[in-house]
């Protein structure tokens, strides 16, 4: 028996042009290439510029988990926010992996996205004196202070996404795991291309706050739009969070009432998403009249996709596999095995074509009868 992360994805076309009758097929071509390209390498750098070494590289032998099991370590998990499909994931996994190899979870806390909230988690969890921690920062540079604390403390750190800029890798911190944020923006800029046949009005709804991995995916998004000289960007509004629905929604209603004859809007990721649907709705659009793309395969988005409504396709991350890979560093570690200072797995395109076979990768679950009935309708 040996542990590894499920790797492999499949790349399809979004659905039918949202703001255009006529097909280009020189523009569905190009973005095509984009889809398939993106979904062989990772394009993400680590928070210092690291080049990404392939998550599904950290594999071990049941001799290896056996000899962690008999350790008896422990580990707490501090995460910026629950709530979200794709946070459920990957602490779920991080909690079957910690399971497997032995490993007590002692802890896992919600930062509900404020700073102070997560800094005082952590403090509460350095009390508990865990041998590890795994821990996705809220704000990575404003929270330096706290993670050098837990480092000195003698506690062995993993981080997801992100790490403090003043902190190294292999001295301060085992590891960073992530996705390819870089490269699930270009999926999504590709993917709203694709819907609007290249032309058009479209407006952002980014993450208004310093966060290096939504930051990549906006720098991906207006790396791709560049190419697309038809397709103006009308507006830009952050959401600073921690309601990014209700942003999301507020942010559309103003662009729709500035810009009513708006062809689609790209939103940073699924829980902003569900936002930009319901107030897109409430205006009267619908999948024939208006496209949305975003980030991360959510429920809400993934049945919308089924659907051929509103959201033309998403750019998935691997959560589950993230969650897994993180576990597995900390195995790493205790084994004395080389860690890389960065790992990440590949962006997956997820459209109407495969949304049921990505949802299996993204999550290590089948997909809600849900997205099934969506499937099943004309």
């Amino acid at each position: 028996m040996t542990i590894s992360m499920l790797a492999g994805c499949s790349a399809g076309s979004t659905g039918a042009s949202a703001a255009a009758a006529t097909v280009d097929p020189a523009i569905q071509s190009k973005v095509e290439k984009c889809l398939t390209d993106v979904a062989k390498k990772v394009y993400n750098k680590g928070p210092q510029g690291e080049t990404a070494t392939p998550a599904s590289q950290l594999t071990l032998t049941q001799e290896e988990i056996d000899k962690v099991r008999a350790m008896k370590k422990t580990v707490a998990i501090a995460w910026h926010v629950f709530g979200s499909d794709y946070s459920t994931a990957q602490v779920a996994a991080l909690k079957d992996t910690f399971n497997k190899l032995g490993i007590e979870v002692l802890t896992t806390t919600d930062g509900q996205f404020q700073v102070n909230k997560q800094t005082n988690d952590i403090q509460t969890i350095l009390a508990r004196k865990p041998d590890f921690m795994v821990s996705l920062p809220v704000d990575a540079p404003s929270e330096t202070g706290i993670y050098q604390q837990a480092a000195a403390s003698g506690v062995k750190l993993v981080f997801a996404l992100n790490a403090p800029p003043e902190m190294k890798a292999g001295k301060d911190y085992l590891t960073v795991v992530g996705s390819d944020d870089y490269g699930t923006g270009i999926v999504s800029a590709c993917q709203l291309v694709k819907a609007v046949n290249g032309k058009g009005k479209i407006g952002i709804v980014y993450h208004a706050a310093h966060y290096y991995a939504t930051q990549q995916r906006l720098d991906a998004v207006h790396e791709v739009l560049k190419e697309y000289p038809d397709i103006q960007i009308v507006e830009e509004k952050g959401s600073p969070g921690p309601d990014f629905t209700g942003q999301g929604a507020a942010a559309t209603n103003g662009m729709l009432s500035q810009h009513p004859d708006l062809d689609g809007i790209w939103a940073v990721w699924d829980t902003h998403a569900e936002g930009v649907i319901a107030a897109a709705r409430e205006r009267g659009k619908n999948g024939s009249n208006f496209a949305i793309t975003t980030i991360d395969l959510g429920k809400t988005v993934a049945v919308s996709t089924a659907r051929n409504d509103m959201v033309k396709g998403v750019g998935g991350s691997q959560p589950y596999n993230q969650g897994v890979a993180e576990a597995m560093a900390v195995a790493y570690s205790l084994l004395g095995k080389d860690l890389a200072p960065y790992y990440a797995w590949n962006a997956l395109p997820v459209d109407r074509s495969n949304v049921a076979e990505q949802w299996k990768q993204v999550y290590n679950a089948e997909a809600p009868k849900e997205i099934a009935d969506a499937l099943n309708k004309k």
